[in-house]
């Protein structure tokens, strides 16, 4: 027996503690553990999908209107790691590598760019950097390609700006829009976007 055919095990006899526990557990309940562990399993993920999809949007909608990515929303995307890496551990991945991989992606995307605001003030806003925090701990090792994507498509926006007349040069816009498409397009293709940066560099 394998150490996820014990978590199973182990799962399922905390599940059927719960249900015991109850004298009456709603039906619901009832019909939710007749349902495989690998189904309940995708169903969790995609909640949480929506719900990551919602606080970026959100976040992304308030720093075009206001040039701020508030505390609260950015906690918030940050504190959607510890469910996550919770899915990917029933899923069958084992705790060390899923610790490191999150909590390492959240110092490696934001410590250097905390130090380069302090040498280079105005290239980057702090909410930015809390932003990459967060979305280090909850998309792992796909932050940082998705920074460098949203560097590359906020640059290239910036370019067609000034050329159309849009933007004058040296005028600041709102850089967290970019950074949410970009957590977006990681968090739906984060195998591949992980292969396809990781692999160039190998």
């Amino acid at each position: 027996m394998g150490p996820q055919d014990n978590w199973d095990e182990k799962l399922e006899e905390l599940e059927d503690r719960l249900l015991d526990a109850m004298d009456d557990p709603p039906s619901f309940l009832q019909k939710l553990k007749k349902i495989p562990r690998s189904l309940r399993l995708i169903g969790f993920g995609a909640v949480l999908a929506l719900i990551a999809c919602a606080l970026l949007y959100a976040l992304g909608r308030v720093d075009a209107a206001t040039m701020v990515l508030p505390d609260p929303l950015c906690a918030l995307l940050g504190l959607l790691a510890l469910p996550w890496v919770l899915a990917a551990r029933l899923g069958g991945a084992a705790w060390g590598p899923l610790l490191f991989e999150h909590t390492v992606s959240a110092v490696t995307i934001s410590l250097p760019l905390a130090l380069l605001r302090r040498v280079w003030p105005g290239c980057l806003g702090g909410g930015d950097v809390k932003f990459l925090a967060a979305a280090g701990l909850w998309l792992g090792w796909a932050v940082v390609p998705a920074f460098l994507l949203a560097t590359l498509a906020a640059g290239a926006w910036s370019v067609a700006g000034v050329a159309a007349g849009r933007l004058r040069p040296g005028v600041q816009f709102a850089f967290g829009p970019f950074l949410c498409a970009a957590a977006v397009v990681a968090l739906f293709g984060s195998e591949e976007f992980i292969g396809w940066f990781y692999g160039g560099m190998l």
